[in-house]
Parts: C-alpha cells; structure tokens; sequence
C-alpha cells in the first residue's frame, strides 16, 4: 500500500508540473503578442503626422508602412522581387505596389545606370546592356518625381524607346542630358516626372568639371533644372558625376569639387534670389589607393565635408546609406547628395539605396547587376512645403 501510494502522490505531482508549465507558457505567448501590438502603437504614435510640425521643425518623412524601413535604414532582407527579374517587375506594378512614400514629399533620386544604353564605352551597340523595359519599370516603381542620371549616352534612338516604356506604365517624362559633344561618352542628365513637377529649362554648370570648361578631358559638367513641387517646395536638382579613380590626380580633381559647388550656390543664389539647391550623382568618393600617405575612402568622404561646410553658403552632405551603393567587387558609397539653403530639408534627413544594395554589395552574378547597372539608386525625401 505504501508503494501505491507514493506512485500516486507522483502521478499527481507531474500533472501539477504540467499544468504549472502549461500556466507559464500562456502568459508569455501573451506578453509577446501584446508586446508586438504595443510596439506597433508606439511606431504609430512616435510617427509625425504628415504637417503636424510646426515649420521649421527638424523631422523625418514619415514611412507609410510598418513594414517599410525607417528612413535612412537598408532593408537587411532581401530586396524588393522588382528587381529579381523584368517580369517580376511588371507584375508588382500590376497589382499596384511602388517603393513606400509617405504622403507629403517630394522624391528625388540619383542613379547610375552603367553606359546607358549598352553598358560599355564606345559606340551603341544595339540588342545589348541595358533592358530599358526593365529599367523603365523600376524608375516607375521607384515612385521619384526627379532623378538624376549618370552615364548617359547621347542615343536618341535608345532614349526615345525608353521614354515610351516609361510612360506605358502611366505619367509624363522628360530626360534632358548635357550637351557636350562626341560619341560614346558620358553624360549627366535629369528625368523629370513632368506630370508631378514643373521644371525650368536646363542649364550646365561648366565649373563643375575640373579642368576648366564643361566637356574638357571627357569629364562632365553639372546639369541643372529648377523644379517647383505642388505643395510649395521649390529647389534647383543638379546633376553631378565626379572623376574615377585612386590616383593622386583623380583625387585631386575631387578634392576641386567642393569650391566649385560653393560657386554654383552662390551664382543661383545671385541669379534666382533662392539659393535652394541639391546636387545629386556619382561623387566616386573611393579614395586615393596610390596616394603617399594613402586615403581611404571614409577619410575622403570626411575631408569632402569639412570643405562642404566651409563654402558660402555652407553646404550639407546628407547622411548616406549605411553599406554601399556601388554592387561591385566591393563595398563602396559612391552616389550622396549634398545641399545648400534648404530649409525644408530636416536635419535627420537621410538618403537611402534600394535594389541590390538592400541585400548584398558583391552581385556580379545578379541579374540586375547585368542587365541595369553595377551601381544602385539612392532616394531623399523632402517635405513638400515652402519654408521659405
């Protein structure tokens, strides 16, 4: 009878054990689903009403998603399927979805597109490099009002062909390149969303080249347009793509960029009484591997923005993205923004890269890597409002 009832007295125990563990697993499952929804009130609450701030007031676009990013952050999962492949792309626009924007802003972006439109240098070569359907798809998705250009080929041919794919998915375009002369080589341009944004005519900035003249030694100029926004923001986009290179004279001609954008604020400044600006592109802040001392490419970015907040007016480099925006045989920061005078512009402000840099920043093998370019577009949301 004893050992019946100690077998009894353990049954009973085990079954309390159970029902004690039962217990404890309940209120944690709980806590963890009211800790998710309450994190979730929270993102919502501490999110700026879209014109709730008073002007002036320093803060960062809102993100119309929970599951979108913050701004200023790369997505470490992997990357929106538009990117994945051309029909991927087409049937997210189908079904309506486009990069998150909050209501409110204005969208700029910036986008090498390796030698638009057969990714190499030298005369067109029809059938290859860029799939412009493809690219006019993500432009779309993308969901910019403006975007600066790199690497532009002056092919009418090609351009008027990609126009039309971009306009097959809804909108009005209108590209405008610099002018400088000679087959195959780059250019610096602008698309504008013309059904969203008025925009002046084009003018190039020739001191943004540093050898003395807009086209000289096959670098580029600026290429400006005045853009004036529904809500009331106006500023002036300026297309900019700086020398390649880590010698001692690559650098150099980088190191000329600061001052010369100091001098393009001013003259805007002068001529339009608004000095509102944002230069957008390709800086190739890399560094100088073959410098003595050598400079790396942080340090270079450093030494580009002690020389930004110097110029009059000073100048801001916004922050970048965290990882790259170069997907090639290693990490790099290429394509920022800077600006003068805007005070629209929150100071928490961030740019963000989107494609393949949202996942990795070696993608040699990667589709888009191929077919579009082995850099990656970088975007800046700015409150529509005028602050000034």
């Amino acid at each position: 009878m004893a050992v019946w009832r100690m077998l009894l007295v353990l049954v009973l125990a085990a079954g309390c054990q159970e029902r004690r563990f039962e217990q404890l697993l309940t209120p944690r499952l709980g806590s963890s689903a009211t800790s998710a929804s309450s994190e979730q009130a929270v993102d919502r609450a501490a999110a700026p009403t879209p014109g709730s701030a008073e002007p002036g007031a320093s803060r960062a676009p809102v993100r119309p998603s929970a599951k979108a990013p913050r701004a200023g952050t790369s997505r470490s999962s992997s990357p929106s399927p538009v990117w994945s492949s051309p029909e991927a792309c087409q049937q997210a626009l189908r079904e309506g979805r486009r990069e998150p924007r909050a209501p409110g802003v204005a969208r700029l972006g910036s986008w090498n597109v390796r030698w638009f439109p057969d990714g190499k240098p030298g005369a067109a070569s029809p059938g290859e490099g860029t799939d412009l359907e493809w690219l006019a798809c993500v432009v779309h998705y993308l969901d910019v009002d403006a975007l600066a250009v790199q690497e532009f080929k002056a092919d009418a041919e090609a351009l008027e062909r990609w126009r039309q794919h971009l306009e097959a998915h809804g909108g009005k375009y209108a590209l405008t390149l610099d002018d400088c002369p000679g087959v195959g080589r780059q250019h610096v341009g602008i698309l504008v969303r013309t059904d969203r944004v008025e925009a002046s005519p084009a003018t190039t900035y020739g001191e943004l080249n540093p050898l003395g003249s807009p086209c000289s030694g096959g670098l580029r100029p600026g290429l400006g347009q005045r853009l004036s926004f529904p809500g009331g923001l106006d500023l002036t986009l300026i297309a900019v793509h700086l020398d390649s290179g880590e010698t001692a004279r690559d650098w150099g001609h980088r190191r000329l960029a600061p001052e010369a954008m100091g001098a393009v604020a001013r003259r805007l400044a002068a001529e339009l009484g608004d000095g509102d600006v944002v230069f957008a592109g390709d800086f190739n802040v890399m560094g100088c591997g073959r410098c003595r001392p050598r400079v790396s490419a942080s340090e270079e970015l450093e030494a580009l923005s002690r020389a930004w907040v110097t110029q009059q007016p000073s100048l801001r480099h916004i922050a970048s993205p965290p990882a790259c925006t170069w997907a090639g045989g290693k990490a790099a920061v290429l394509d920022h923004f800077v600006s003068a005078d805007l005070a629209e512009l929150p100071s928490g402000a961030r740019a963000v890269a989107r494609g393949l840099c949202e996942r990795s920043c070696q993608q040699r093998r990667a589709l888009a890597y191929e077919r579009l370019s082995d850099h990656c577009p970088v975007l800046l949301d700015i409150p529509d409002r005028d602050l000034d």
